[in-house]
């Protein structure tokens, strides 16, 4: 008796299960013929947050790694006309957006822990800094097919930070404490200091987005996506680092459309 009930529940969720999948398909086949198509989109970017223009405290980058920068984008798009050439979209991304580099400063602001203490001032030598910020981003996209299997797209987009970390480490040079002839506290030999400002980042950035696809396949696509952001990585009135850091990223990847 207990292997009929068990078989009929399992059963029971089968049927369920199957039906539930049936509806929503249904639900996406109207849709479709209403005028909506729905994309799953998964790629990599590359850039970085960087100063417009290199501030002259950078004397030079000495090395860059853009590092791991996922990106999963859910988007809906509604086509407008007849022809449906034009189309707005929006949906839901998460993305990671990060950065490793390897810099010689002069004079450059910060703020740095010594020991148990929080020093700023003025470091002049190498600074390390690494960047990693995952973000949940809404997009609005004017979309326009100039072909039936190209399209571009372009609009703003609003993030909302998850998760962030901004820290570093500063050697082989010197800081001046509090201002450019203070007392000067010198790190050679190996030594180090390290500094993070994770706390500081922007929680809400907005920006641009210029993007293309391809479709190679009946329902996969190629696409481009360069996001370029308005604000900096840090609000107004954080000024240990005197001047702002924008992000620039462009992603490549792969798109399903139902």
């Amino acid at each position: 008796m207990r292997k009929i009930i068990i078989l009929a529940c399992l059963l029971g969720i089968i049927s369920f299960s199957t039906q539930a999948q049936n509806d929503r398909n249904n639900t996406i086949n109207k849709a479709l013929e209403k005028g909506w198509t729905i994309e799953v989109k998964a790629g990599l970017s590359s850039g970085g947050f960087s100063p417009i223009p290199l501030p002259r405290e950078i004397r030079s980058i000495r090395s860059y790694s853009p590092g791991f920068n996922a990106l999963l984008e859910c988007q809906i798009t509604k086509w407008i006309g007849s022809k449906a050439k034009w189309g707005i979209s929006s949906g839901l991304i998460i993305e990671n957006k990060g950065m490793e580099t390897k810099a010689r400063v002069k004079s450059y602001h910060t703020e740095i822990i010594n020991g148990k203490d929080k020093v700023s001032g003025f470091w002049t030598g190498n600074v390390k800094t690494n960047i990693d910020a995952t973000y949940i981003t809404i997009p609005l996209k004017a979309n326009y097919k100039l072909t039936d299997r190209f399209k571009i797209s372009f609009g703003p987009y609003f993030s909302y930070l998850l998760d962030g970390t901004f820290d570093g480490e500063v050697s082989n040079g010197y800081l001046r404490v509090k201002n450019p002839t203070g007392q000067k506290l010198s790190f050679e030999n190996g030594k180090s200091a390290k500094y993070d400002f994770s706390n500081d980042m922007r929680e809400f950035m907005y920006g641009a987005l210029l993007g293309c696809s391809w479709q190679s396949f009946k329902h996969l696509s190629v696409f481009s996506q360069l996001s370029w952001g308005y604000q900096s990585i840090f609000p107004n009135d954080f000024k240990t680092i005197s001047f702002k850091m924008y992000p620039i990223y462009l992603a490549f990847g792969l798109s399903y459309n139902f």
